[in-house]
């Protein structure tokens, strides 16, 4: 929380794409810089992003507006990523052609013919290769889904781009291994609960 009520200048030079977030270019003084003196375990610096002011967040023009308020202020600054992704629904891939890092990405439910008729959908496998996100398979029983432009599989465009895979049976034996667990108490049933998974 910083308290911008009097005038004090933000403190940040920024820098956006007309995306989600504000891209942090440099700290330089006010606000920022003092927040940074009061907490350097948790210091804004260049490369950060902010993605939400007083929660206004998903409009890089409406962050900026907050931003240049008169009054305190609520940021949410993620380091090299934009996590206003993961908050609402994508409509539009052609938004992975310019994210700076992809952690994660999550296929969930994805029907056959794969995302190809979702916009901007040629860009998954480009970010794949691009950014090497852990791409995390979520369906079972495991299927075929296949790439917008060259009707490849995703997980074997996927492996192709050297992105780590955790398969969907990966996921569901964690899943039967954390019940199983909390239930019980007893950790020792992985390798049995793998062998039923494989079966």
């Amino acid at each position: 929380v910083l308290d911008k009520s009097d005038g004090q200048p933000f403190g940040v030079d920024i820098s956006h794409n007309n995306g989600p977030s504000l891209r942090v270019e440099a700290v330089k003084g006010g606000l920022v810089q003092a927040w940074n003196a009061e907490h350097p375990d948790v210091q804004v610096v260049a490369g950060d992003w902010i993605v939400a002011v007083n929660g206004v967040s998903g409009d890089s023009s409406k962050i900026l507006a907050e931003c240049s308020r008169d009054q305190m202020l609520q940021v949410r600054v993620v380091r090299e990523a934009v996590a206003s992704l993961a908050d609402d629904p994508v409509e539009d891939l052609t938004v992975l052609a310019s994210l700076p890092s992809l952690d994660v990405i999550l296929l969930a439910d994805l029907p056959e013919e794969g995302c190809g008729r979702i916009k901007g959908a040629q860009w998954v496998t480009s970010a794949m290769g691009r950014l090497r996100p852990v791409v995390l398979e979520t369906a079972w029983p495991p299927r075929s889904v296949a790439t917008p432009c060259s009707g490849t599989d995703l997980l074997e465009a996927a492996r192709n781009t050297n992105c780590s895979i955790i398969e969907g049976a990966e996921v569901l034996l964690e899943q039967v291994c954390a019940c199983i667990l909390k239930w019980t108490g007893d950790d020792s049933q992985r390798r049995r609960a793998a062998k039923v998974l494989l079966e």
